[in-house]
């Protein structure tokens, strides 16, 4: 009885916790207590897709990507173009027009293998990400199916509980 007591007063100061108040107070529940029983297992994949840590790493890993490809992109040459128009002259309206054109390309031939590096360094961070998203989701899959294995458990073991209680009180 008093371990009993002990493991209640343990789960009350564990619940107060998870609602986030800042007092003890004891709990008690009220109303009669029924176990639902589900009989098909969830999309575990779905429900692992949904999760925040996986959709945390999923989205650094699609921002990994676009690295790559702006790595790569910063590889190639650059053209930039100008154009204008002006007018000029003493008087107004002025007389004297004048059109410029212009056509600028740079391309990176000496940063000593910069570049390079960058997209190494870029793909290596993907593929970083790309294995840490394997195991979250893995991991959070494993979460899952123990939980539901424990809550199926613990419903059998309810209704066996059940069965021997009402024994108990028909003896």
């Amino acid at each position: 009885v008093s371990q009993a007591e002990r493991s209640v007063s343990l789960a009350q100061h564990s619940l107060i916790k998870e609602m986030g108040l800042m007092d003890f107070r004891p709990l008690k529940a009220k109303g009669d207590f029924s176990v639902k029983t589900e009989k098909d297992k969830p999309d575990i994949a779905g429900l692992a897709n949904i999760n925040p840590s996986v959709r945390k790493i999923v989205s650094q890993r699609e921002a990994a990507d676009y690295d790559i490809k702006s790595a790569k992109l910063d590889n190639s040459p650059k053209i930039y173009g100008q154009l204008s128009a002006n007018r000029t002259g003493t008087q107004w309206p002025p007389q004297n027009s004048e059109l410029s054109a212009g056509l600028q390309m740079s391309f990176n031939l000496f940063e000593g293998g910069k570049s390079y590096y960058e997209v190494s360094k870029s793909h290596a961070a993907y593929n970083q990400l790309t294995a840490d998203e394997k195991s979250t989701r893995g991991t959070i899959m494993l979460n899952l199916e123990q939980k539901w294995n424990t809550l199926e458990n613990n419903m059998t073991l309810v209704s066996v509980q059940s069965k021997f209680l009402k024994a108990a009180e028909e003896r």
